[in-house]
């Protein structure tokens, strides 16, 4: 046995044993190197000259390697289902010969100067056994012109991705006045203008897509000043198996036009995400249907107010259905969430505007049942009065964070003192989370301070009664 055992060893090191591996085990094989080390672009060190952008090979190492194994991978269609049109047009169009029909997988990143006939091409005359289409960058004409190629049905799409990254949309939005001092011959060549899609394009080609369960259309919704008499149509489109949707763009009123003509289950997970007006005066047409209608059964009950800078350096404010349980603030989690957020311009890191338009939106919401408050960052005691108001008076439980413990306790105080102030008389279980940097050494003095004002509490006019507090790492 002592002598067989290096024998054994070195054939299953040799080469040759490998080589003979049932098929069936290498086309497994070569499925989970797919998911991990997929054909792409990689930049090369720049040189001088530069050199230009590497195509890196990934998977397709293993049809060099012999015969056999190129014979398996050629044989094997699922592992050319999942493309990136980034690596070109020839190789993008092999790969998708290769997979004979299967249900293709489709990324591709569109860059400023993109002309894109051939992507269209590749994305349209195949669309009818595309499973998953993912398609973002920075070039909107790239993202509108596609919308009117999709003609053909896609009858096993079940996820749909566009995402413009271009912030020119935003820009001129929210301008003002312009001037531009233009070369007459360089302006010749300047580039097509910048459009949103028709909505009549949008639902055409949704209406192809019967069995989607995934859309996202962020940064290119139709503008809803530019439609015309659909913006009062009828005309809807029925999604019935859709399970999240996601919308972002420069006006709520755009993402709720979307709304008003799609028709999908109460057990989506709707998240939007806008630029509102300050006073959002202008958005109440918009808020209110999308509250109404889609929140019949459950009204908004939670809300999630992020003072602390994110990693996109803006306060959020996510004004939700049912509880978020994933560390990923931008994605829905549970069937039937609606979610909500926005921002306004040039106010993007100021909290005082922020915490103004959630005032503003529970009184055009008419929200008035919040039952779990989280808050996180320092908040003071003005800003605590602000978000409280008359929609989170009745909250029965309230997250902070340590730096907002001060403010708290002091809007407690006022009410003990009979200073007319709302100060959760309903609370039964406060939650107190760790910031950014550790705290412990304060976990004590806070913890007698709470236990202390909120014992004072129960004597003054609020009743407060087994309230549960408890200490929580942000991290975990």
């Amino acid at each position: 046995m002592d002598q067989a055992s290096p024998q054994a060893f070195g054939s299953l090191r040799s080469p040759a044993g490998i080589a003979r591996l049932p098929n069936e085990l290498l086309a497994l094989i070569f499925r989970e190197l797919v998911d991990v080390d997929r054909p792409r672009h990689v930049p090369v060190p720049r040189g001088d000259p530069p050199a230009p952008v590497a195509r890196w090979l990934g998977w397709l190492h293993v049809t060099h390697v012999c015969r056999h194994w190129r014979r398996v991978a050629l044989e094997t269609a699922t592992l050319w289902c999942k493309i990136n049109l980034n690596v070109g047009h020839t190789w993008a169009h092999e790969m998708i010969i290769r997979s004979q029909r299967a249900p293709l997988a489709i990324n591709y990143f569109a860059e400023y100067d993109v002309a894109g006939d051939n992507i269209r091409q590749d994305i349209s005359g195949h669309i009818s056994h595309i499973s998953d289409l993912k398609i973002t960058g920075y070039s909107e004409f790239f993202l509108n012109g596609l919308l009117p190629h999709l003609v053909e049905p896609a009858p096993i799409l079940t996820s749909l991705s566009l995402s413009s990254q271009s912030r020119l949309s935003q820009f001129f939005t929210n301008l003002t006045g312009l001037y531009i001092s233009v070369d007459a011959e360089g302006f010749a060549d300047f580039g097509p203008s910048i459009v949103y899609p028709a909505m009549t394009e949008l639902l055409d080609a949704l209406d192809r897509m019967p069995h989607l369960e995934d859309l996202e259309l962020l940064g290119i919704l139709p503008a809803s000043g530019l439609q015309g008499p659909l913006t009062s149509s009828r005309r809807s489109v029925l999604l019935p198996d859709l399970g999240t949707l996601q919308l972002s763009g420069p006006f709520l009123d755009c993402a709720a036009l979307v709304l008003h003509h799609l028709e999908y289950p109460l057990t989506t997970a709707v998240k939007i995400s806008c630029i509102c007006d300050i006073s959002l005066v202008h958005e109440t047409d918009a808020i209110i249907p999308m509250i109404t209608r889609y929140t019949q059964a459950r009204r908004p009950r939670y809300v999630e107010v992020t003072t602390r800078e994110n990693e996109n350096d803006e306060p959020w404010v996510s004004v939700l259905t049912s509880l978020r349980t994933s560390a990923d603030v931008y994605l829905p989690d549970l069937p039937g969430q609606f979610s909500m957020d926005w921002t306004h311009p040039d106010h993007e890191d100021d909290w005082t505007h922020a915490l103004c338009l959630l005032r503003t939106f529970f009184e055009v919401a008419m929200l008035d049942d919040v039952h779990t408050l989280v808050v996180d960052g320092p908040v003071d005691d003005e800003q605590w009065r602000s978000i409280i108001g008359d929609s989170c008076v009745g909250a029965t439980e309230v997250s902070v964070s340590w730096d907002g413990v001060p403010g708290l306790l002091s809007v407690l105080r006022a009410a003990n003192a009979g200073t007319p102030a709302n100060a959760f008389p309903n609370i039964r279980t406060l939650v107190i989370s760790e910031g950014p940097s550790p705290s412990h050494q304060h976990e004590g003095p806070v913890w007698e301070e709470v236990m202390e004002t909120l014992a004072e509490a129960k004597s003054a006019w609020y009743a407060y009664s087994d309230v549960r507090c408890q200490f929580v790492d942000a991290q975990s």
